[in-house]
């Protein structure tokens, strides 16, 4: 759209955040995630949008609650400043306590997705959550991490885990040897995150994924194979 017309698109979606029906702020909330996912939104366009996504942080309908979770994950692909960031992740770790499993597993993916290293004890704790989707979503942010307290539970769960959960765990240390995991990571949390996946090639069930993981890891993997 030309400048003047996506600005006055914006605004409009803006403003349906604030609609008297969820299904209409839902549904505004979803179009500026998918606008985030196609890089259509610049940075200098966000200032007006950030306010009405946060206040539906708080909203009262769960699906409005997650889709603005998932919103703010998708800000990964700008360079948020320090304020707005701030303010980003302030909102997503206050949703780890929601009463909505739905809601804590999509601020966990987004707290992964940003990169979020304050969200690691939370992650951590967060492995004993009761649903399913939230430990799985724990798993994953701190793969995304490259939290080496996380190694060794999610060890463990491969070794005593259900087979989801196995499944989980084993894409969680594949982020920790693949191209985009944090450049801080040392060689042996690498070392040790690429052994644990290794433990799996003996499953039947784990095998392809094992091997989709070594084969999408850096070149760093070759030394230890």
């Amino acid at each position: 759209l030309p400048n003047g017309e996506q600005k006055r698109a914006l605004t409009l979606l803006a403003r349906a955040m604030g609609d008297s029906q969820f299904e209409v702020r839902q549904e505004a909330l979803r179009a500026v995630e998918r606008l985030l996912a196609s890089q259509i939104i610049t940075l200098a366009e966000l200032p007006p949008l950030l306010g009405p996504v946060l206040l539906r942080a708080e909203d009262e309908n769960v699906g409005v609650r997650r889709s603005a979770m998932a919103v703010l994950g998708r800000l990964s692909s700008l360079a948020l400043p320090d304020e707005l960031r701030g303010r980003v992740l302030l909102a997503l770790l206050g949703r780890l306590s929601d009463p909505a499993r739905d809601v804590r597993a999509e601020s966990l993916r987004s707290l992964g997705l940003l990169r979020a290293q304050n969200a690691t004890a939370a992650a951590l704790r967060l492995l004993r959550d009761p649903a399913d989707e939230v430990r799985k979503q724990a798993m994953l942010c701190l793969g995304r991490l490259g939290a080496e307290a996380a190694i060794p539970i999610l060890r463990e769960t491969i070794e005593t885990g259900s087979d989801t959960q196995r499944a989980a765990a084993v894409s969680a240390l594949a982020l920790y040897i693949a191209p985009t995991a944090p450049k801080a990571l040392s060689g042996e949390v690498f070392a040790q995150a690429t052994q644990a996946i290794l433990l799996c090639l003996g499953s039947g069930t784990l095998r392809p994924l094992v091997v989709e993981s070594l084969l999408a890891a850096s070149e760093r993997v070759g030394p230890i194979l």
